[in-house]
């Protein structure tokens, strides 16, 4: 953390600590009075002012140098486009359970898969999340990461479920708390993201991208500028951000399985920003937890690449049909299937959907299951669930990088 030394004796307490007021506004922002003896934080204006330990350094380089093995492999493969769909669900379900909603990954593809009615409860927000980031993704092409995006963004992810009537696509105008913490008065929203924009719009030539997306997401956070749906959002922000500044050509990394596993430690290193000005112990686990899923994101690339090519290889000694191989993309983007659902997706009859799947279920690709509706035979291609479901793993060690185990 960023240290100096002043004679002032101006000081503030905040939770025990007695430090210089002047530097703690500067460092990591001020309280501001919402009536009575209650106040509200009000992070300090970006860019921060950041010291590079060589540790910090290091750390920075290793990230990056991560991400672009990862990016290379998006880059690489001759239909990325197959791997996005898992990784984004594996986004979805992982930075909805850090809100508390429970649906698992492999609920989220049977919802997808059988379609026999619209989601409801928690899966209809996993479902919207994913909804969220390709239309996001999608956006990219015309508009920028900015307060108009993530305010689209924020009104798909709230359609139809709890916080619905929570203003969806608009900023707050009431007080909210979260736990311990108090975000800013909602008078303050507005000015605080036209800056958090300009910051996202216009950051400092020489700050790197992986800090600037840490950066951003602190800010996005400490302002909570919405009343629901704010983690959602800010972890998705930095995706698209990675996409927008081209560190990754495809959506390949899901930092929110790392953020899950580790979710005190997360909130603990955002919280100390607000306490103390930490920005390095942020920065630390950033870009430790880039680093570490980026890592595994290019181990299960290319198992998952892997395992396509030895498929399709299976199908092609079998049979000539090209309808067989477009099925085998198709449990690609989601492992589990139905005949209708890929009758109408490869535009082909039921039964010559259900004749692919008999050869697919003789080839031991597929696998009928037990269907959750009952409206439709339910299949899944094990082998390749079982592959996102690793994936979909946190990473079970630290890099030597982050100084000690997280």
């Amino acid at each position: 953390m960023l240290r100096r030394h002043s004679n002032q004796r101006n000081t503030h307490s905040f939770w025990g600590a007695q430090v210089n007021a002047e530097l703690l506004h500067e460092l990591r922002g001020r309280n501001v009075s919402i009536g009575g003896e209650r106040e509200a934080f009000v992070p300090a204006q970006l860019p921060p002012t950041i010291e590079y330990s060589e540790e910090l350094a290091a750390l920075l380089s290793q990230a990056n140098r991560s991400l672009g093995w990862l990016d290379g492999i998006g880059e690489l493969i001759p239909n990325s486009s197959l791997l996005v769909m898992p990784y984004i669900r594996i986004e979805a379900a992982s930075s909805s359970r850090i809100e508390g909603t429970q649906t698992s990954l492999e609920e989220l593809l049977i919802s997808e898969a059988e379609e026999s009615s619209e989601p409801e409860g928690q899966a209809r927000e996993v479902v919207n999340y994913v909804v969220a980031m390709r239309q996001g993704l999608e956006r990219l092409k015309e508009l920028p990461v900015s307060n108009r995006l993530v305010k689209e963004a924020h009104a798909t992810l709230l359609t139809g479920v709890r916080g619905e009537n929570a203003t969806p696509g608009d900023f707050r105008r009431a007080q909210v708390y979260v736990g311990p913490y108090t975000p800013p008065p909602p008078n303050l929203v507005e000015p605080l993201m036209a800056e958090w924009e300009l910051f996202v719009a216009q950051p400092p030539r020489d700050m790197p991208v992986l800090v600037q997306c840490a950066v951003m997401h602190y800010q996005f956070e400490a302002i909570h500028p919405f009343l629901d749906g704010n983690g959602r959002i800010g972890r998705f922000l930095i995706t698209l951000l990675l996409c927008e500044r081209r560190l990754l050509a495809q959506p390949l990394l899901y930092l929110s399985a790392h953020l899950e596993a580790h979710r005190s430690q997360y909130y603990r290193c955002l919280f100390e920003v607000s306490d103390s000005g930490d920005w390095t112990g942020w920065l630390r686990f950033f870009l430790n937890a880039v680093l570490l899923q980026a890592e595994q994101a290019v181990t299960c690339c290319r198992e998952i690449v892997g395992l396509r090519e030895k498929l399709r290889q299976r199908i092609s000694d079998a049979t000539r049909s090209a309808n067989a191989l477009s099925l085998l993309d198709l449990l690609f983007t989601n492992p589990y299937a139905t005949v209708p659902r890929t009758a109408r997706r490869l535009g082909v009859t039921s039964q010559t959907a259900r004749n692919l799947f008999s050869l697919l279920t003789d080839l031991d690709i597929v696998e009928e299951t037990a269907s959750t509706m009952g409206h439709a035979r339910l299949y899944r291609a094990k082998t390749l669930l079982d592959a996102i479901k690793r994936a979909a793993q946190p990473p079970s060690t630290e890099t030597s990088a982050s100084g000690s185990a997280k």
